[in-house]
């Protein structure tokens, strides 16, 4: 947290023979949080009468056009245990843009967000914690993301002219360092054309941000598609592996002989 613009009202109270109990309330009008500019923030922090807890219920701001909500329990001293629960509504993609610098010639970043993480560990032992999550991406057209850029040049054949990646959803849960994709859907759809998805499995390494992640396709355009999916399954995969934002996208043949 830094550049921080606001207010903090700060009220203690406390009882013979417990700990002081402490209680801030901020508003604040701005702030940069992960490197990412807020607004309009409202918060409350309680420290717990018995002095083992920090409570933050809730933060609330402005997140680009969006909103965030933020919710946490963490333990204090010798209670090392921690609780947070974050949640993004309807802010933009370009949001969290983390590059201002120029994207590839008719590339273009834009849909909308929605995102929620639960994530319960101990402090300063990132191997016992433990988490679940969503992400999704509606309403967009997403070619400027590494990875659907990637996916754009590799599968030129199957993509009709001018189309894009406009839709995600992905869930997942964190296991210490390691984040898995349960379910990863990418969809390019457009109006009066079949749609093709992308389904995905695998990993990410939370410290690294390095993928493995293997997808699938899936068109509409015959009833069958599902049968001809699983067709397609047995004779190509896609592999996408290395860093989150340069990752290398290769056509995996016959993948089940691997």
């Amino acid at each position: 947290f830094r550049d921080i613009a606001g207010a903090f009202d700060i009220a203690m109270h406390s009882v013979p023979g417990s700990p002081p109990a402490l209680d801030i309330e901020a508003r604040i009008e701005r702030m940069t949080m992960f490197d990412r500019e807020v607004s309009d923030v409202d918060a409350r922090v309680v420290f717990s009468e018995d002095g083992r807890h920090l409570h933050l219920d809730p933060l609330t701001a402005r997140f680009g056009d969006g909103r965030l909500l933020a919710r946490a329990r963490i333990g204090m001293g010798a209670v090392d245990t921690y609780h947070l629960n974050v949640q993004v509504v309807g802010t933009s993609l370009g949001t969290f843009a983390s590059d201002p610098s120029p994207r590839p010639e008719g590339s273009v970043r834009e849909g909308i967000v929605d995102a929620s993480l639960r994530v319960v560990g101990r402090r300063g032992h990132q191997a016992d914690r433990v988490g679940r999550g969503r992400v999704r991406i509606a309403d967009g057209r997403i070619s400027a993301i590494p990875l659907t850029l990637r996916l754009t040049q590799v599968l030129q054949l199957s993509f009709a002219p001018g189309s894009d990646v406009n839709s995600a959803d992905v869930r997942f849960y964190l296991d210490g360092e390691t984040l898995v994709f349960e379910r990863l859907i990418l969809t390019s759809r457009e109006e009066e054309r079949d749609s093709l998805t992308f389904l995905g499995e695998g990993t990410m390494d939370f410290q690294t941000l390095d993928l493995d992640v293997t997808l699938h396709t899936r068109s509409s355009l015959s009833n069958i598609s599902e049968l001809l999916g699983r067709v397609s399954d047995r004779l190509y995969a896609i592999s996408v592996t290395g860093p989150l934002g340069d990752p290398e996208v290769v056509l995996v043949p016959l993948p089940g002989l691997r």
